[in-house]
Order: structure tokens, then sequence, then C-alpha cells
């Protein structure tokens, strides 16, 4: 006789140890050892985001992780900024799952699989095309991650209906998870019936009390009605963060994001922005001229 719980177990959920095939997205925002012990207690997998964190902060984020739960967690690390040392450093950690993405297309991932495997991991790698989910399944990651184009942050441009039944056939039987624009049991749902074995939640799982974001970030999640995206292009140039006290900006990364707020002339390359973006509270990151 079939059972609701029965129905909800699939094949990640045994590959990971889960008894829901819920995975919390490793994001470097609002991801900390509170929200990813409460995902993995709750029967989830809970992913600590450690991309950027020195070596140091990631060994203290799974120790911290480890003592707020005895269940499997991953740590997730976007391969093209990741050095050598952040590498080790999570490997030498030892989670018992190594959460990936953003890999540059001279990586070798077959050999960092190859050493997380080593370490005792299972690999999870998210992808954001097909030719991607082929290449990770090949390089021996124990599931894939298919993520459309609705998932926050910067992905690719393939809607996750039409993604996730495309990597599903294209890597079977390597199992899938879905993500992007998913919010609720509805999303985790239709991504089974895609042909996805779980579902990854990224802005939902910012709202919650564990979340490591300000209240009033997550009462505008909640409040959302859906109306309020906004669709940015990344572009080369320099992003800036803005000391509110000083009204001085100051140099961040390599890239400018053209969206709502900005403009960049494909000609030129000059980004124009709104006056009244000087405004924004400390901390906020702001899009000006590139260089």
């Amino acid at each position: 006789m079939w059972h609701a719980v029965d129905m909800l177990t699939t094949p990640v959920c045994e590959l990971f140890g889960m008894t829901h095939p819920v995975v919390l997205g490793g994001m470097g925002l609002g991801t900390n050892p509170d929200l990813v012990a409460a995902v993995s207690n709750a029967g989830g997998l809970g992913i600590q985001g450690c991309g950027g964190r020195p070596p140091e902060e990631i060994t203290q984020l799974a120790a911290a992780i480890r003592d707020r739960t005895n269940r499997p967690f991953g740590l997730n690390l976007l391969l093209f900024r990741a050095g050598d040392a952040e590498w080790d450093a999570t490997l030498t950690t030892r989670p018992p799952v190594v959460s990936t993405a953003w890999a540059r297309a001279d990586q070798p991932l077959a050999e960092y699989f190859t050493q997380a495997h080593e370490a005792g991991a299972k690999v999870l790698h998210m992808v954001s095309t097909v030719p991607e989910a082929a290449r990770a399944a090949e390089a021996g990651a124990d599931a894939i991650v298919a993520q459309g184009t609705e998932g926050g942050g910067h992905v690719g441009l393939m809607g996750t209906m039409v993604l996730v039944p495309m990597v599903a056939r294209a890597i079977a039987p390597v199992p899938v998870i879905a993500a992007g624009g998913l919010a609720d049991g509805a999303g985790l749902a239709a991504a089974l019936m895609l042909g996805a074995h779980g579902a990854l939640f990224g802005t939902r799982f910012l709202a919650t009390t564990e979340a490591s974001i300000p209240q009033a970030y997550k009462q505008v999640l909640v409040d959302s009605d859906g109306e309020r995206l906004v669709f940015t292009i990344g572009k080369h140039g320099i992003l800036w963060k803005l000391d509110r006290a000083s009204g001085e900006f100051f140099g961040y990364k390599e890239t400018v994001y053209q969206n709502a707020f900005s403009d960049i002339d494909p000609n030129t390359g000059q980004v124009t922005y709104r006056e009244d973006i000087r405004s924004a509270g400390v901390g906020d990151w702001v899009s000006v001229c590139p260089s």
C-alpha cells in the first residue's frame, strides 16, 4: 500500500540521505549554519554557500553546521572563482556533499569530482544548459541541478519547464534536481512531473527566520506579487559599493549589471544610472561606469 511519504521518496533521497527531495540552494547571500542545519534536520539537504569565503571560514562553517545537525549537508563553491586553497579547505572538512557550479571550460571537472569522491563526498553540480549537464555527468557528478532562468542570481536563458526534461533525458540515469522559480509543494510536484527527482529552493528559503538577511528584505520577498522581478545582464566593468556616510563609491568586482537601475550603451560601453541611486542604503551594490 502506497503512503504519501513513500511517494516523496526519490533516488536523490537515497543518494544524499534525505527524507524529502528538497534542497537548500547554496547561496552566498543568506545561508548560514542555522539555516543549513534547519533544512537538514527537517529531512532536506541544507547547503552552505562558501563562494568568496577564505579557507579558514569554510572550516569554521562546516564545524558550526556539525554542531547543529548530524544529518547530511553540503558545501557549495562557484568553481570559476574558487582557488586551490578554498577547494582544499572544502574537501578537508569532508562534507557529505560537495555542491559546485559555474565551471570554466578549462577546468578539469573529472579531477575535481574524483577528489571530492576520495574525500568521501557526493557531488552535486548545477548547470543551465544541456551540454553543461552532459559534461558534468560524464565527469562523474552524482546528481545534476538543472536551473532555469527563473532562478535567482545570474543564470542561463532557458526556462525551468523546458530545461529540466531536456537535461533529464540527456543524462539519464543520473538523477536531476530542478531549480528556478520553485517556491512550494506544487513546484516540487511539477518538478517531479518534468522528470526531476527533487527540487532546489533558493529565494524561498531567504524568507525564513534562520536566513541571515535583513528583515525588510524578507518582507519584500513575502509581499512580492511576482511582478517586481528585475532581470540583469552582466557586462565587463566595475561593481561599486556605496558608503552612505561619505557618499563615496568603492570598487569591488569586475562586473557591471544592466538592470532597471542602470543601462549600458552597446556601442560605447558607457553606463548611465538613475540619479536617485545615491539614496541606496549602506552596503547596497550599484552599477556605475565600467573601466
